[in-house]
């Protein structure tokens, strides 16, 4: 496999997970806390979800130059304030957007060329990381909410 292959495999093998995990969670237990971020279990895959949606955009945004905007406060604030909505969401909901934009996610990186992996940004002061850093940020961003999620239903 050359280019983005190995990690769209990665990711899309990830998502599948969340998928199944998520289509076999009750209502009870779709409703259960995650201890780590104090979110229902819904919440927190539905907020993976999003995840998607602004990967797509900061890799994208990336090759193109533009800055990452990781700046922690405002991250973290944006995640409390989209809490409450989160919450609010249904399976069936969630499921649609993992499944759609999961695949956006697979084609962007399994269309990344080496070079474009390669490709070298600042992205906080004195630290400097390749697009497929970035794309492995995402993949374990992902894995430590699911593994979340997982854990408030154990044992399952």
């Amino acid at each position: 496999m050359a280019g983005g292959s190995v990690l769209a495999a990665e990711f899309a093998a990830l998502n599948e997970s969340i998928i199944a995990f998520t289509r076999g969670a009750s209502p009870l237990e779709w409703r259960q806390t995650c201890v780590d971020e104090n979110w229902a279990v819904g919440g927190v895959i539905r907020h993976i979800a999003a995840g998607y949606v602004t990967a797509v955009q900061w890799v994208d945004g990336f090759l193109e130059g533009k800055p990452i905007p990781i700046v922690q406060d405002e991250i973290d604030l944006k995640n409390h304030l989209h809490a409450a909505e989160y919450a609010k969401a249904t399976m069936p909901q969630t499921i649609d957007l993992l499944v759609a934009d999961g695949a956006s996610v697979v084609r962007l990186i399994g269309g990344l060329s080496e070079e474009q992996l390669a490709i070298s940004h600042q992205v906080l002061p004195g630290r400097e990381i390749t697009t497929a850093q970035l794309v492995k940020i995402l993949i374990r961003h992902s894995q430590a909410h699911f593994d979340s999620a997982r854990g408030a239903l154990s044992p399952r």
